[in-house]
């Protein structure tokens, strides 16, 4: 037999039970440590003091109505995270309880704030409907929005509607019809005290002038057609000074019916 010196022999790397267990620990102590840091992170930012909010501001309305829309808003949101409130839901509340609030902006300002920017409506006139008990009237923008109850109006500062139809709203299509026909009389220099809009087939729209008269249009007509129609009839009237004192009527195109 030939002897082989000890440094010509290669021993294969020792796996030792002790290396495996010293592995497997190192494992489990940083899956434990990346436990701890989620569990603080997620503590820290929902549970604790960190994201809470403290204080709620409203910019864009008065004073008054702000600090009415603030203590609305106070039960709910304080000491609430910051992370955790619901927008949507914020809107559809105070849509809710104020509607004559333009839909706002609502902003979270970290850390501790929550922010209101908010507008009341316009007001553009009084819808009232002269089908339901009472003749309920309401505040109405030039958007179409609704809200509110007000008293009947008979001036020429907001424009009155007189809804006489059994059902239906106050629809894009017929506001913007009414305000096409509103500037139209205005130009014709027809002071207006209100608009009645009548059920039919012809879908009248009387415009009650404040000298007493009526002046009927149709919604389901051309409108410059009838504007221009009667703004003819009015010149030659005037200006042999025989204007109608009960009503004047352009429904039918191209007529004027008159009394």
């Amino acid at each position: 037999m030939v002897a082989v010196p000890p440094r010509m022999i290669r021993r294969a790397p020792r796996t030792t039970r002790s290396s495996h267990h010293q592995s497997s620990s190192r494992w489990v102590a940083w899956t434990v440590l990346v436990l701890l840091v989620a569990v603080s992170a997620a503590w820290a930012t929902f549970f604790s003091s960190l994201l809470r909010i403290e204080s709620i501001v409203v910019i864009g309305v008065d004073g008054e109505y702000a600090e009415r829309v603030e203590h609305f808003l106070t039960g709910d949101l304080i000491d609430t995270n910051l992370l955790l409130i619901d927008i949507p839901v914020l809107i559809e509340r105070l849509s809710h309880e104020y509607p004559e609030l333009e839909q706002g902006r609502i902003e979270r300002v970290w850390p501790h704030e929550v922010r209101f920017e908010l507008a009341r409506r316009i007001v553009l006139g009084t819808w009232c409907r002269a089908t339901e008990p009472g003749r309920p009237c309401y505040y109405f923008d030039l958007n179409g929005a609704t809200w509110g109850e007000s008293l009947p109006s008979s001036g020429t500062l907001l424009m009155t509607v007189i809804d006489e139809r059994p059902e239906g709203d106050l629809q894009a299509e017929l506001l913007d019809h009414l305000l096409q026909l509103s500037d139209g009389v205005a130009a014709l220099d027809i002071a207006t005290r209100q608009i009645v809009v009548q059920e039919g087939p012809l879908g009248v729209v009387t415009f009650v002038a404040t000298e007493g008269y009526d002046v009927r249009f149709s919604r389901y007509e051309d409108i410059e057609e009838q504007l221009e129609v009667l703004g003819a009839f009015l010149s030659d009237r005037r200006a042999s000074g025989d204007v109608p004192t009960l009503y004047m009527d352009v429904t039918v195109p191209g007529r004027v019916y008159f009394r």
